[in-house]
């Protein structure tokens, strides 16, 4: 029984780095997925509000109050609702690096998130004028741990939102988005 108490042969050490590397790949697989599903379930929470808002409103047009602007009201309201789409840096020496992003839209108010692989909140957010013109602030954590902005501008045409932006060094960013609802 002398072999049981044998340190570990370079084939087995191997093969436990392998399996190692095969778990860290794993864990690394499916923490996106998982932290995708969250938000999926996040943004699902914010599409019932949205839904239970509209009924509220539905509910109040049907009394003979009318808001004191009606007018500026319904141009903010007619772009509500959920946008599933990506943001994308555009680089000149490879292809475009793309995230999926979903903007939730409310009252003129533009908003998204996302969690890096560094486990902080990115996050875009601006407002949307009467005309459907967007101004967005981009907040994105670089997997360094810095934390950069830019401005993105853009439109909101026939339910989608596109919109466009540079970072400091030139690299330019892209969002494209389509109504869910």
């Amino acid at each position: 029984m002398r072999h049981r108490n044998r340190p570990p042969s370079r084939r087995s050490a191997a093969e436990d780095a392998k399996r190692e590397a095969l778990l860290q790949t794993q864990k690394q697989t499916e923490e996106p997925l998982r932290r995708a599903q969250e938000e999926r379930n996040r943004l699902e929470q914010d599409r019932k509000v949205i839904e239970s808002e509209r009924h509220a409103a539905d509910t109040q047009k049907q009394t003979p109050i009318l808001p004191a602007s009606p007018v500026a009201s319904k141009s903010l309201t007619q772009y509500d609702g959920i946008y599933n789409g990506r943001l994308c840096n555009h680089f000149q020496d490879r292809p475009p690096a793309c995230r999926p992003v979903a903007l939730v839209v409310r009252d003129g108010i533009a908003e998204g998130s996302w969690t890096t692989v560094t486990n902080k909140t990115s996050t875009v957010k601006g407002t949307i004028d009467a005309n459907g013109a967007l101004k967005l602030i981009l907040a994105n954590w670089t997997p360094a741990g810095k934390l950069f902005e830019t401005n993105l501008t853009g439109r909101i045409v026939d339910r989608a939102i596109t919109a466009s932006g540079q970072w400091r060094n030139g690299a330019a960013i892209s969002g494209n988005w389509k109504r869910a609802q």
